[in-house]
C-alpha cells in the first residue's frame, strides 16, 4: 500500500524551467526559503526572549530563561537522530531505493511518551533546586518531549528529501504562533507558565505539519524497507548532542543557582544574545547534511573545512560586534535593567563560536556514519561544573568557567576532520 504521492526515482531534483533550476549548482530555491524563514524564525526567538523580558521582568524572566535551556538540552539531542534520518532518506533516494518511516515514527514517540513521565516525576527535586514556588511550569516542559518526539522522523524525511522550502514554512509559523500566543498569555497574567505553555502548542502544531508532509514527499512507500536508525550510533549520537548543549545552557542553570535573582536574569540574557550566532551556524549545517551523506569522502571533507572556516570567521566577526553595541542595545531592548557589561558579551561570544564548530564536526560524523566523538563534549560539560564551583563570585568569572568548558571540548578535535567511512545506517 502506498502513501503520499507516487515516488519516482530523481524526483528530489529540481524541475527543469522552475527557479531552483535557475539558480547555482547545489543551490536550490528551497535552500534559500529555508535559510530565510531560519533567520526570520530566529528573529522571532528573539522577539520572544525580547517580549518576555519586558513582561516578566529580571527575576521571572532568569526564572524562564532556566527552563528554556533545560528544554533545548532536550531539543537538540533529538537532531542526532534527525541527522541520521535525513542521512539515511537521501542515500535511499540517491540509489532509487523506496523506504517505510513509520515503524521508526512509532519508536520516537514510544521514547518521547517516556521521557515526558520521567520529567513530570522528577518535577518536584528539579523545582527545590532552581528555586521555583510551583512545580507547573517544570510540567509544561516535560509535556514538550511529545511533540519533539512526535517530529524528529518527520524533520529528518523533509531535509533527507530536501524539501528544504517546506520546513522553512512550517518553522516559522510555528515561531509566529509562539510569539502571539506568548504575548497573549503572559498578559492575561499566566506568567512564566504561560510563556512555555505558548511554546509547547507551538511545538505541536509544528510537529503536526511536519508530519503530514513527509507522508506527501518521495521515496515513502508502506510496506517497503523501514528506515533503520543504529541503536549504539543514536544514543552516541544522541549523548554528544545533548551534552552540546548542556554546554550551551548549563552556565543559565548555574547562574539562578549560584548568583543573586537580578544578576542571573542579566546573565540569561547575555547568553541569548550570544547564541544566536550558534542558531544561525545551524542553519548552514542542517542544508548541508543530505551533501555530507552522499558521494565522495574527500569532497565532504572540503565542505566540512569550509564550514568550519566560514564559521569561526563569521563568529568572530559577530562577537566583535555584540561586543560593542550590545551594551546599548539590551537595554533598549529588554528595558533599562538590562545593563549587560561588554567583558561579559564577549566572553559569551567566544564560548558559542566554539560550540558552533563543535556542533558542526558532531553533524558531520554522523552524517558520514562515523562515531560522533561522545567524550569530547562531555569533557567540557565536567569541565564547566568543576571551574563553576570554584569561580563563581560574579557574572563575568561564571562565563570565564563556559569558555574553559568550550576549550576543553575543542582540544580532542583540533586535528579533525579526518577520513571517515561512509557506512550505511541500516
Amino acid at each position: 500500500m502506498r502513501a503520499g504521492r507516487p515516488w519516482q526515482p530523481g524526483s528530489a531534483a529540481p524541475v527543469p524551467g522552475s527557479v531552483a533550476a535557475l539558480l547555482p549548482s547545489g543551490l536550490t530555491a528551497g535552500h534559500v526559503a529555508f535559510a530565510l524563514a531560519s533567520l526570520a524564525t530566529s528573529g522571532s526567538s528573539v522577539a520572544f526572549h525580547l517580549l518576555t523580558g519586558l513582561m516578566l521582568g529580571p527575576a521571572e524572566y532568569g526564572a524562564l530563561g532556566a527552563i528554556v535551556a533545560v528544554i533545548a538540552v532536550l531539543a537538540v539531542p533529538v537532531a542526532a537522530v534527525e541527522t541520521m534520518v535525513a542521512s539515511q532518506v537521501a542515500r535511499r533516494l540517491e540509489r532509487n531505493l523506496p523506504f517505510d518511516s513509520t515503524p521508526t515514527m512509532r519508536r520516537a514517540l514510544t521514547v518521547g511518551a517516556a521521557a515526558a513521565g520521567s520529567l513530570a516525576v522528577a518535577s518536584p527535586m528539579l523545582s527545590g533546586f532552581m528555586r521555583f514556588d510551583s512545580v507547573w511550569p517544570l510540567l509544561v516542559m516535560a509535556a514538550s518531549c511529545l511533540p519533539m518526539a512526535g517530529s524528529v522522523v518527520p524533520w529528518g524525511m523533509l531535509c533527507g528529501q530536501r524539501r528544504f522550502g517546506t520546513c522553512g514554512v512550517i518553522v516559522l509559523a510555528g515561531a509566529i504562533v509562539r510569539v502571539g500566543l506568548a504575548a497573549a498569555l503572559v498578559h492575561a497574567g499566566w506568567g512564566v507558565v504561560g510563556a512555555l505553555a505558548a511554546s509547547l502548542c507551538a511545538d505541536c502544531l509544528r510537529a503536526g505539519l511536519m508530519s503530514w508532509q513527509a507522508q506527501r514527499g518521495p521515496g515513502r512507500i508502506r510496506g517497503s524497507a523501514p528506515l533503520r536508525v543504529n541503536a549504539r550510533r543514536a544514543v552516541a549520537g544522541t549523548t554528544a548532542m545533548g551534552a552540546l548543549q548542556a554546554l550551551l545552557g548549563i552556565d543559565t542553570l548555574l547562574a539562578r543557582h549560584y548568583l543573586p535573582a537580578h544578576d542571573a536574569g542579566l546573565y540569561v540574557a547575555a547568553t541569548m544574545a550570544a547564541q544566536t550566532v550558534f542558531y544561525a551556524s545551524q542553519i548552514a549545517c542542517t542544508l548541508a547534511i543530505p551533501e555530507f551523506a552522499v558521494g565522495d569522502g574527500a569532497v565532504s571533507k572540503r565542505k566540512a573545512a569550509l564550514a568550519v572556516t566560514v564559521t569561526v570567521g563569521l563568529g568572530l566577526v559577530a562577537t566583535a560586534a555584540l561586543a560593542m553595541v550590545g551594551p546599548l542595545l539590551l537595554p533598549l531592548a529588554f528595558g533599562d535593567q538590562f545593563r549587560v557589561p561588554s567583558t561579559l558579551l564577549a566572553i559569551r561570544g567566544l564560548t558559542t563560536v566554539a560550540l558552533s564548530v563543535l556542533a558542526l564536526m558532531i553533524r558531520y560524523r554522523l552524517s558520514r556514519g562515523h562515531s560522533p566523538g561522545v567524550l569530547t563534549p562531555l569533557l567540557g560539560v565536567m569541565a564547566t561544573l568543576a571551574a563553576a564551583a570554584l569561580f563563581h563570585s560574579d557574572s563575568v568569572s561564571l562565563a570565564c568557567a563556559a569558555v574553559l568548558g568550550a576549550g576543553c571540548a575543542m582540544v580532542p578535535l583540533i586535528r579533525y576532520p579526518r577520513g571517515v567511512p561512509n557506512r550505511a545506517w541500516s
